[in-house]
């Protein structure tokens, strides 16, 4: 199997697991308070700035979800900014880990969130090169 193959079936199941993240954007704040709870997080603080950050991350994961499906269509025409979107997904989870332990988040959500989009977006960078049309100058 090609470079490009696995770049399309990663980007599909990466993409449709992502999208479904508008489903925590509209849930309702009790579902947000109990899901908060049983995660061992206490009690949610529901306060307006709370709930509107919880929604508006679960919409940009919906997005980058419903762009990784766009880019899966046709794998060698993105290349470039599938291989640019690797290199942020890296840098995107060191952030997270680091915002994660700032926010002293249970170990288990940090390793369970940062470490992953880091070897995600390391495994898009890898098959991008291998492809080899990696060059991110091109994107128009």
């Amino acid at each position: 199997m090609n470079a490009a193959k696995v770049l399309k079936i990663l980007l599909t199941l990466a993409g449709s697991v992502m999208s479904l993240a508008i489903v925590a954007a509209m849930m309702p704040t009790e579902w947000m308070a109990i899901s908060h709870t049983l995660l061992g997080m206490g009690e949610f603080p529901n306060a307006p700035v709370t709930i509107y950050l919880a929604r508006s991350a679960s919409c940009l994961y919906a997005i980058h979800g419903f762009i990784y499906l766009t880019l899966a269509r046709d794998v060698p025409r993105y290349l470039p900014i599938i291989h640019l979107l690797g290199w942020l997904d890296v840098l995107f989870g060191f952030a997270v880990v680091a915002i994660g332990i700032s926010a002293q988040l249970p170990a288990y959500w940090v390793a369970g969130e940062g470490p992953p989009v880091i070897v995600f977006g390391l495994v898009l960078v890898g098959l991008c090169r291998k492809q080899g049309r990696s060059d991110v100058d091109h994107v128009p």
